[in-house]
Order: structure tokens, then C-alpha cells, then sequence
């Protein structure tokens, strides 16, 4: 009876044995399918994101900015900072500018060596050092970059009459009913609330012109919507269209 019984202990423990493999084995598996939907899911994930890889300009930082010219007389330029910002630098004859070979031309790409600190956008306490060209060219050619500016400057300051005067006529205005402007007169007719949306200023101000592209015949001025198409025509880059939504 002993041998049956230590027999039957015998079992019991194989039994027991047996049992703990499986289950073991199967939580790895659990596991590992676990974590291969999790590595599934992350790349879903980033594939739904709608990130695109693009070639970025030279980033601004503390003693160093890039940008566009827009701007730009014996005493200031204004720049078009490459993080979307409009910052006016007064100018002087002590600034290094042998690294510019055009100068302190609108339209052209710089990088601004600086020291002092901003308050805001202001540049009160600021003092250029040195102006080159920027290593990082943009898309647009300098023609185009020139038309922008001057577009964000009206935009910005929110001049009816000088924004009237950079389109083309008959233009598209579409607020999500889409009509023709056949005048200056017309433009400057209409209500400025009606031209100069908080949404407008705010996209159109804050184009980074190093990043904008060109297409068969113009460009659009930014982020995304609203936007102004600007095209090439026979008296130069002209807006053809405002679109807000």
C-alpha cells in the first residue's frame, strides 16, 4: 500500500509540474503577442499622425537669428525670423556685413548675429554684430520673398489701401461664399473687420518664409487656412485670392 500511495504522490507532483510549464509557457506568449501589438499599434499611430518628414532651415537661437528681409532702409531692416516672427534691427556702420554679398536687400536671406535680449518682438536692447548669408537658402526665389514681405507688412499693419494695391484684379475673395473684386476701389470698399481676421493676420504673420513653397505659377502665404494665393503675372507677384476657409 506504501508504494501505491508514494506512486500516487509521485503523479501528483509530475501532474503539478506539467501544469506549471504550460502556464508559464503560455503568459510568455501572451507577452510577446502583447507587445508586438503594441509596436503594431505605435507605428499605426505614427502612420495616422500625418507627420512628414521635411528638410528644416537653420533654427534662430540666442545670439543668432534667420530670416528673410521684407524690409530695409540706411537706419532698419525688418526680417521675417525663420520661427515666424517680424522683428524690426535698427542698423549702424559699426555692423560687420562683408559676409552679405548683396547687402541689407530685401528679399534676401541672412543670418543675424546678435547680442542684447528681446522683450517680446522688440529689439530695443538689441545690437547686431554681423550680418551673412544665410547658409540655408529658401524655396521661394528673391522676387517672391520680396512680394511676401511686403504683404505681411500690410497684413500686419493692417493698411487696406496699400494690401489693395498689391493684388490683381478681378480677384477672389472667398469667406465660404466666393466673389469677384473688380476694383481697387472694390477692396478698399469692403468692410476691414471682413479683410483683416484675427485668423488671417495670424497665419499670414506668422509665415516662415525659409519653408514656403513654390508651385507651377505662385506660392501661398500661411500656415493654412485662412491664406492668400499670391501668382506671378505680368506686373509681378500679385495676390489673386484671399481664402478663409
Amino acid at each position: 500500500m506504501s508504494n501505491i500511495k508514494l506512486i500516487k504522490v509521485i503523479m501528483i507532483f509530475v501532474a503539478i509540474v506539467v501544469s506549471t510549464v504550460v502556464v508559464s509557457a503560455c503568459g510568455k506568449k501572451s507577452d510577446t503577442a502583447s507587445g508586438s501589438e503594441s509596436k503594431e499599434q505605435s507605428r499605426t499611430d505614427s502612420a495616422s499622425s500625418g507627420a512628414i518628414s521635411v528638410e528644416i532651415p537653420p533654427m534662430s537661437s540666442n545670439g543668432v537669428m534667420y530670416g528673410i528681409i521684407i524690409d530695409a532702409s540706411e537706419k532698419s531692416m525688418i526680417l521675417q525670423s525663420d520661427m515666424g516672427t517680424t522683428v524690426k534691427f535698427g542698423l549702424n556702420k559699426d555692423i560687420d556685413i562683408t559676409g552679405a554679398k548683396e547687402g541689407i536687400a530685401t528679399g534676401a536671406a541672412v543670418r543675424v548675429e546678435y547680442e542684447g535680449e528681446f522683450n517680446g518682438n522688440s529689439s530695443k536692447k538689441v545690437k547686431i554684430k554681423k550680418i551673412t548669408d544665410s547658409e540655408k537658402l529658401p524655396n521661394l526665389d528673391k522676387s517672391a520673398l520680396a512680394a511676401a514681405g511686403a504683404i505681411i507688412l500690410a497684413i500686419e499693419s493692417k493698411d487696406q489701401s496699400t494690401l489693395a494695391r498689391l493684388c490683381e484684379y478681378p480677384l477672389v475673395f472667398d469667406t465660404g461664399k466666393e466673389r469677384r473684386i473688380g476694383s481697387v476701389q472694390d477692396f478698399i470698399s469692403i468692410k476691414k473687420s471682413e479683410v483683416f481676421t484675427k485668423r488671417l493676420v495670424s497665419s499670414v504673420s506668422r509665415t516662415n518664409l525659409f519653408v514656403t513653397n513654390a508651385y507651377s505659377d505662385g506660392f501661398l502665404l500661411g500656415l493654412s487656412e485662412p491664406n492668400i494665393v499670391v501668382n506671378s503675372t505680368k506686373n509681378g507677384y500679385l495676390i489673386t485670392g484671399f481664402h478663409y476657409k
